[in-house]
C-alpha cells in the first residue's frame, strides 16, 4: 500500500490544484508524497444528458468528451505541482437525476 504525506480531498476536478496549489508544490519540493483525491469525476450518460447540461458542453466547446478533458487538465495540473491524483466514479451534480423519477436534479447554474 501506498503512504501519502497528506490527502487533499476534492468535491470536483481542480478544485484542490486550484485552491492549495502552491501549498502541494512547497510540500512536494522537499520530498513529501501527496495524493490529490476527486470525488465526482465519473462519467455522464451523454446520450441522455439535460438541457443545463448540454448547453455546458456546448458553451465549453468540449462536446462528449467534457469530463475526460477535465479529467486530463486535472490529473496534468497535479502533476504540475508534483501530486499523485485519484478520480472517482461520481458524475458531477449537473448529470445527476433523481434515483426514483429519472428527473434532472439541476437545471441552472442558480
Amino acid at each position: 500500500m501506498t503512504m501519502y504525506d497528506a490527502l487533499y480531498i476534492a468535491p470536483h476536478l481542480d478544485d484542490v490544484v486550484l485552491s492549495c496549489g502552491a501549498q502541494i508544490a512547497q510540500r512536494t519540493a522537499v520530498g513529501e508524497r501527496i495524493l490529490v483525491a476527486t470525488i465526482m469525476a465519473g462519467d455522464p450518460n451523454v446520450a441522455d444528458l439535460s438541457p443545463f447540461a448540454a448547453s455546458l458542453h456546448e458553451r465549453w466547446e468540449l462536446a462528449q468528451e467534457t469530463v475526460a478533458v477535465r479529467r486530463a487538465e486535472d490529473t496534468a495540473a497535479c502533476a504540475l505541482v508534483g501530486a499523485e491524483v485519484w478520480q472517482g466514479c461520481v458524475p458531477d451534480c449537473i448529470y445527476r437525476v433523481h434515483p426514483e423519477t429519472g428527473a434532472t436534479l439541476y437545471n441552472s447554474g442558480a
